[in-house]
């Protein structure tokens, strides 16, 4: 029988879908490491990185469904890391899910010609974010 969660209960990764590869890209240390392990304890596989170099060698390192990548990093931006990774012969195309402080039309609008798949606004509603991934592993 199912019924309301406790509120002390570990998050679940929703039903039916399957466990995702993510890679979060984040340079505040706390918001990285928080985020990483509230998406390993929904069950995903996740890898992180901390600055725009970073990011990229990562991402070819491994075979990403989600690339959760904040878009002010330092090394380079988070826009040229989503091009980079468009602009890759390496097989897999991640859904590209950017992350940011602002939120006017002409950011979100960047982040789209750059190659991003949905934009988000800090602070990241985590139920919203829950919801994207589980789209992306129906």
């Amino acid at each position: 029988m199912d019924g309301p969660r406790s509120p002390n209960a570990p998050p679940q990764r929703a039903p039916n879908t399957r466990a995702l590869r993510v890679l979060v890209v984040e340079d505040d240390a706390d918001l990285n490491e928080m985020t990483v392990e509230l998406l390993t304890l929904f069950g995903h596989t996740v890898e992180s990185a901390a600055d725009g170099p970073g990011a990229l060698a990562t991402a070819t390192r491994g075979d990403f469904d989600v690339v959760l990548l904040d878009l002010s990093l330092p090394g380079f931006s988070g826009l040229e890391v989503a091009r980079l990774l468009r602009a890759s012969p390496a097989g897999a195309r991640p859904y590209i899910i950017a992350m940011s402080g602002y939120s006017r039309e002409e950011d979100v609008a960047r982040a789209t010609e750059a190659g991003c798949d949905t934009y988000l606004v800090k602070p990241v509603e985590f139920d919203r974010l829950q919801s994207l991934l589980a789209a992306r592993g129906a």
